[in-house]
Formats: C-alpha cells, sequence, structure tokens
C-alpha cells in the first residue's frame, strides 16, 4: 500500500542518512537496499490530495493471517473523470512487491464514466507480472485476482450508485439508511 502511496523510507547509520522510494527498497525475495549497519528510522507518506483516490485490497484465505496469497493497492489522481497519474503496487505477484508499469500508463487517460476505456489496464496487468504458484494461491489465481480488484476499485472510484462490491458493513449501512 505504501508504494502505491509513494512512501519513502529514511535509513541512518553512523555519519550518514539517505532516502530513498519505498519500492527501491525492495530488491529480491528476503534482500532489501539495506548496508549491514543501516536502520530504518522512518517512513513518509504523502498525503492524499483532493484530486487523488485509494484503494486497497488484500486476499487471504484467513481474515487475520499476517501472510496473504495477494495484495492490490492503487492511486489515482483525477483530472475530473479521467485518470492523469495511477500508481498501482502489488504483492504476492513476484519476490518482492513490484509496480505495474504497463497497466499503470494504460490508465493514464481512461474516464471513470466509460468502462470500456479501463480494458487496457486490464489487459496489460495480466502482462506485467509472471507470478508464481504456492500454498497460498496459484500463478492464475493470482493474475486472475489482481484484474479483479483493479476493476473492483475502478468501480467503486467511478462510484456507480447500484454497484455494490463490498459485504462488509452492509447490514449497518442499511440501519443508517446509506448505501455505496
Amino acid at each position: 500500500m505504501l508504494i502505491a502511496l509513494g512512501a519513502s523510507i529514511e535509513l541512518v547509520r553512523p555519519g550518514h542518512v539517505r532516502r530513498l522510494p519505498l519500492e527501491d527498497f525492495f530488491v529480491a525475495y528476503g534482500r532489501q537496499d539495506r548496508a549491514h549497519d543501516e536502520i530504518v528510522t522512518s517512513i513518509v507518506v504523502p498525503k492524499l490530495r483532493a484530486n487523488h483516490a485509494f484503494r486497497a485490497f488484500k486476499i487471504a484465505k484467513r481474515h487475520d493471517q499476517d501472510i496473504s496469497g495477494l495484495l492490490g493497492a492503487l492511486r489515482l489522481t483525477l483530472d475530473g473523470h479521467t485518470v492523469a497519474e495511477a500508481r498501482l503496487a502489488f504483492g504476492g505477484m513476484a519476490g518482492t512487491p513490484k509496480r505495474a508499469a504497463g497497466a499503470e500508463a494504460a490508465l493514464i487517460g481512461a474516464s471513470l464514466a466509460d468502462p470500456a476505456s479501463w480494458r487496457p489496464a486490464l489487459d496489460a496487468l495480466r502482462a506485467d507480472f509472471t507470478p508464481l504458484s504456492d500454498l497460498r494461491a496459484s500463478a492464475d489465481y493470482r493474475t486472475e485476482a489482481a484484474v479483479g480488484l483493479l476493476g473492483k476499485a475502478l468501480v467503486e472510484i467511478a462510484g456507480t450508485p447500484t454497484t455494490r462490491t463490498r459485504i462488509a458493513g452492509a447490514r449497518e449501512e442499511a440501519a443508517h439508511g446509506r448505501t455505496l
């Protein structure tokens, strides 16, 4: 989620401080861009602006499981109903959390009012990663779930009033006369 938000980290070691984008911190599975004597001292997360839309989703076999089969997060910068910038980050699709560069590029210029304009990004997402299969999820499942999460996020951000995308809290919303 922090990668989608554009977060950076500060690393400190005796006599030296450096800051780098969080997405550059993860080098390979189990390895980070960190010297043996460096420690992470802060994480800087830019505030969302009024023209930003942010969504994050975690898919795990158990609700309280810390390791997910897939995590997807996106931050869109909107110009009215048009996507001006997209940051899409996924965990579980590669050895480290990664951005989906092809899908990001394909979303630029897409209209929230025209779901057909989202199709190139959904298709590009399939080519952005080559996930592995493991005990948590198969490669095919991860790919299709990631595409589904991107579509779900776009539907939510578009604000289609008749489309419910979440079950949690529905009873409480109904009691207060609210809908998604």
